[in-house]
């Protein structure tokens, strides 16, 4: 064959080859015409396509093989091989007989059942990013002699081709996760805000005013305020385990529910009331889903807190000698226990301000890795009654501080206080 003839093959086999790959929008698809396009047009017995894993560096060989053709991909430990070497240096191999290389890998070939001679190895390459390699195997009708330099240069430009289409479907997959991440988000955003009750309020002398902000996976953050028949003030703040669309449907069941028994609440204390709603919620949501909370009831004379797996509130009583108690834990809601449910309760006329915050506060981080728990808050001390400004003046820090950095966990706080028409004040 002339060269004029050799030169003019090798260009139709790009062609032809650039025009399919163009075409690939499936990456098992692609996969199998290259083995069968690399086999037809070298006129080898076998050929291999070997991507990377990059969580563990580990080449995924996917073979035309008989006998590794089916089932999944076998997995070469990084580094191993010819191939893994070929990936690690990204210089090409072609050698006469791969079974006495040092370093050939025996074990895909005792899983082929069929012996390696002549082998060609090329990277598969993106620019400078290294996708996997691709093997040429036993030309057929030439014994042990190599591949020749020409065929290892079309290969070249063959895995080149290649190395550009897998990049383009991988990006094409990863638009696609990436839109429907986005849906959920929006239908989880969208889920979150149909539940949370107004922002700010007032009930009967009692204001509360409420902070979220959502995390980028929208996690399982919820808060309540409301006031039942007898006239108790009713406030809740939650964290729904987990993260997405299963943990925001989760909160909505764990806020329906605790919606629908608060009517309970006007005939048992707290500690009771917490108990039986746990008793409905055990095997409710999803399994290995719980549910942290704080639960704050205001009455006409006693004021109750509950924690369930929760970091306990800030408290803030009225400077008139009464002393805050130990605040008693309880296990997170949705958590079989044979524990008695406790409560810490307070005179009615002693309190004065309560701040309930997730552990999206406590834990945000900023640029410098530092958590927001460690750095030093605007909050007055417990011998001086607060006020709303010193709450806004706490959330303007808390958004410096956290400007710049990702969010991976919802941010929620709320903040319950006497007002100055509180009958009991």
């Amino acid at each position: 064959m002339t060269r004029q003839r050799q030169k003019k093959d090798r260009n139709n086999t790009l062609v032809e080859a650039a025009s399919h790959l163009g075409r690939a929008t499936n990456l098992e698809e692609l996969i199998d015409w290259l083995l069968s396009a690399v086999c037809r047009q070298f006129r080898c017995k076998a050929c291999s396509i070997s991507t990377v894993d990059e969580a563990t560096g580990d080449l995924l060989l996917r073979s035309s093989e008989p006998d590794l053709r089916d089932g999944p991909p076998i997995r070469i430990p990084r580094g191993k091989g010819i191939a893994g070497r070929v990936f690690a240096t990204g210089e090409p191999d072609n050698t006469a007989d791969a079974g006495a290389d040092p370093e050939h890998y025996t074990k895909v070939q005792e899983r082929a059942r069929s012996g390696t001679r002549a082998m060609m190895t090329v990277p598969l390459m993106d620019g400078n990013r290294r996708l996997g390699v691709a093997q040429a195997l036993n030309p057929i009708g030439r014994g042990r002699r190599k591949f020749r330099p020409k065929e290892l240069e079309i290969f070249e430009a063959f895995a080149g081709l290649a190395g550009v289409t897998l990049c383009r479907i991988e990006h094409q997959r990863q638009e696609i996760r990436n839109a429907e991440l986005r849906r959920e988000l929006r239908i989880a955003a969208e889920l979150v805000e149909g539940i949370l009750p107004p922002k700010a309020g007032v009930f009967a002398g009692i204001g509360y005013r409420a902070f979220v902000l959502q995390a980028n996976t929208v996690g399982g953050d919820f808060f309540i305020a409301e006031e039942t028949a007898s006239g108790i003030r009713f406030f809740a703040l939650g964290d729904v385990c987990g993260h997405g669309i299963p943990a925001a449907i989760d909160m909505a069941r764990v806020s329906t529910v605790i919606h629908g028994r608060l009517p309970e609440l006007d005939r048992m204390g707290l500690a009771p009331w917490t108990s039986s709603l746990n008793d409905v919620l055990q095997g409710m949501v999803q399994q290995c889903r719980f549910t942290a909370a704080i639960f704050l009831a205001i009455g006409p004379k006693t004021v109750e807190l509950v924690i369930a797996g929760h970091r306990p509130p800030l408290l803030w009583l009225r400077p008139d000698g009464t002393t805050l108690g130990l605040i008693p834990q309880n296990p997170p809601l949705g958590v079989r226990s044979s524990t008695t449910w406790s409560a810490l309760s307070v005179p009615r006329k002693t309190f004065h301000t309560c701040l309930m915050m997730s552990d999206g506060i406590f834990e945000r981080r900023n640029t410098s890795g530092q958590f927001f728990e460690d750095f030093a808050w605007p909050l007055p001390s417990r011998d001086r009654t607060p006020t709303v400004e010193d709450f806004e003046a706490f959330l303007d820090v808390f958004q410096d501080f956290a400007a710049g950095g990702a969010l991976q966990d919802d941010a929620t706080a709320l903040w319950i206080s006497v007002e100055p028409s509180d009958p009991a004040g």
